[in-house]
């Protein structure tokens, strides 16, 4: 089903696949989100919300993402370490990467476990690539992780594995910030994921709490 969405001069197509009230949450969702926004593709699989249209690699123009780190080619090689860090050897150094514009559950939080598997699914799919364009005050790459075009960092928010980290939205590109927007509004709608409960503790307030 495709379905058209016309705001000033912008037209935005999507493919929506899923029952109609599936269909209709989603287009409510994208629809609201921006009128220029550059959503184009929601899919739903196996009960996850994915995007599958806004690979990094057409981010790099925007504030700068321009540098590139390759993924090491066997996924045993990455550690991930909950649902928005891995770190993995390049070139004789150890990265670490913090998945920009999203907080994952702590491990002890609830949710927090399969949050860390679902990053470990996406970054299992394919060949993958860090785009980024700062490291934070801990010496983290800020990145983000595209595996097979499917940008990982949209992916955990959009599957409920993750929040929009709002607070430094600022630091995120536009598109890519505004998808995440649309992609917890759905997913909290839908009940995926964290959502699944009622009143889920977001991991900035839960860290606060447990210091």
């Amino acid at each position: 089903m495709k379905v058209a969405l016309i705001s000033l001069a912008v037209v935005t197509t999507i493919t929506i696949v899923g029952c109609k009230q599936d269909i209709d949450t989603v287009k409510d969702k994208v629809a609201s989100a921006s009128q220029n926004e550059s959503i184009q593709q929601i899919t739903k699989q196996t009960g996850r919300y994915i995007t599958s249209n806004l690979p990094a690699s057409s981010l790099t123009s925007e504030q700068g993402f321009n540098q590139t780190i390759e993924l090491p080619p066997n996924k045993f090689d990455i550690t991930v370490s909950d649902g928005d860090t891995i770190s993995f050897n390049n070139m004789g150094q150890r990265v670490r990467v913090r998945l920009l514009g999203i907080d994952a559950p702590e491990k002890a939080q609830s949710y927090g476990i399969q949050s860390r598997e679902a990053l470990k699914n996406c970054i299992a799919n394919g060949n993958g690539q860090v785009h980024y364009n700062k490291k934070d005050g801990y010496g983290r790459v800020l990145g983000i992780v595209e595996v097979n075009r499917v940008n990982c960092n949209i992916e955990q928010v959009l599957s409920g594995h993750a929040w929009f980290y709002e607070q430094y939205a600022n630091e995120v590109p536009y598109s890519m910030r505004t998808k995440l927007a649309a992609g917890q509004s759905a997913a909290r709608q839908k009940g995926i994921g964290l959502w699944h409960e009622t009143n889920p503790q977001a991991p900035w307030v839960w860290r606060k709490l447990n210091k």
